[in-house]
């Protein structure tokens, strides 16, 4: 009931609210006084980022992305703080370099979507998995307008 928020003495926040008011740690918001409802209430606490909606609607997360393109490895790990991608999720990435220069290696942090996989599809993904039928994922560094592009040449060659 809203009304109980009425009558709060202290207030916990999550993780993001707090890096959206500026804190890049989250326990620096503890004790500072935020205004709900026209009561200043002390910040006593801050939990771990929760969903509270469908698992169907798409998570907006931080992720750590560490790229390298040299001789030796050719790679691009996308690590999301504190949560989990489980099997048959998608996760898209916003605002990572396109172009990426022979030598290059460095992490940076970007935004990402990850929409989670239904119970069948994270099934049928463990299953491919263990057979090989198909690839468990897919890396890139075009924009997905550029990428489809560069895609229709070869899907018309191949149906003539």
């Amino acid at each position: 009931d809203y009304r109980q928020l009425l009558l709060a003495d202290y207030l916990f926040v999550n993780e993001r609210l707090a890096a959206m008011v500026g804190y890049k740690n989250p326990n620096e918001i503890i004790g500072k006084q935020v205004k709900l409802w026209g009561k200043n209430l002390p910040v006593t606490g801050v939990v771990k980022d929760f969903h509270t909606v469908s698992f169907r609607d798409p998570i907006e997360a931080t992720v750590d992305l560490e790229i390298e393109k040299t001789a030796e490895s050719f790679h691009a790990y996308a690590i999301p703080a504190d949560f989990e991608v489980r099997e048959g999720d998608e996760v898209l990435l916003h605002g990572v370099p396109t172009d990426i220069a022979f030598g290059a290696q460095f992490t940076l942090q970007c935004r990402a979507t990850i929409q989670r996989a239904g119970p069948v599809a994270r099934a049928w993904t463990r299953l491919a998995g263990m057979f090989e039928l198909t690839e468990l994922y897919e890396v890139g560094f075009q924009p997905k307008d550029a990428l489809e592009a560069s895609l229709v040449p070869h899907i018309g060659a191949s149906a003539r």
